[in-house]
């Protein structure tokens, strides 16, 4: 395997890290949902606010910023409507379904946005080899926040270890395949990575603003504030590593 992919790979791992400690924690973890909660949504509208709306516009123009924002929204949109219609038959009471609603709807946009993160990987790796591996680590230090806020929602709605840990894999290996992808398939060039970029933070802020933020305020809102700082200085000294 080439080396590139094993560094985005260990990266990609934290998310699942995330998920294992949260399983360690049994049911002291819902003192922590509103925490992580906002820990992600803090992470995440800074990814989008700064990161990926700003380089679809500034490489694609408004044509991907718009149109890929866009759609990225409505696919959200879709795809809530899809989960809610399937939990229909499912057995559980309200707050159990609208915690599964919210963990899946978390695993959907982080690894959303874990694809882009796996294109910077390679991008910084083919700039100098070092930053390649600098980027893969600052990613896997907010992959594990991420990989506790999809676990504990999806845990404490009644979803068995074994898939907890199973969704959190398959959200982290999304990172690896964005790698993977960002060695094979540039060929799409700037325009089509734009229109990428602005879905990947389109169906984001969607998820932030529609679940994420609500949730996490209605159990605590001073947690909730505490952990969108905390999210935010996460990527702003991912981002400092990454200069």
């Amino acid at each position: 395997m080439d080396p590139v992919l094993w560094i985005s790979l260990w990266s990609g791992m934290a998310t699942p890290l995330g998920g294992l400690l949260v399983l360690s924690l049994g049911e002291r973890a819902r003192r922590w949902l509103a925490l992580c909660l906002g820990i992600a949504g803090g992470i995440m509208a800074s990814v989008v606010g700064i990161d990926l709306l700003p380089s679809a516009l500034r490489h694609g123009g408004p044509a991907a910023f718009w149109g890929g924002g866009l759609a990225g929204v409505a696919f959200m949109s879709v795809l809530r409507r899809a989960v809610e219609r399937g939990m229909d038959g499912w057995n559980g009471d309200f707050e159990q379904k609208h915690l599964m609603r919210l963990g899946w709807f978390l695993a959907f946009a982080i690894a959303l946005h874990d694809l882009p993160e796996g294109l910077a990987i390679v991008a910084g790796e083919q700039v100098a080899p070092s930053l390649g591996a600098v980027l893969a680590l600052a990613i896997a230090l907010h992959n594990v926040p991420e990989g506790m806020s999809i676990a504990l929602p999806l845990r404490m709605a009644g979803l068995s270890p074994l898939m907890v840990t199973v969704v959190t894999v398959a959200a982290g290996l999304v990172t690896p395949l964005g790698t993977w992808m960002g060695m094979n398939l540039f060929q799409a060039g700037p325009a089509g990575v734009s229109y990428a970029l602005a879905f990947a933070g389109g169906a984001m802020a969607y998820v932030v603003a529609r679940d994420i933020l609500p949730e996490a305020l209605e159990e605590d809102w001073r947690e909730t504030f505490a952990g969108i700082v905390v999210g935010a200085l996460v990527i702003h000294f991912a981002a400092r590593l990454h200069m």
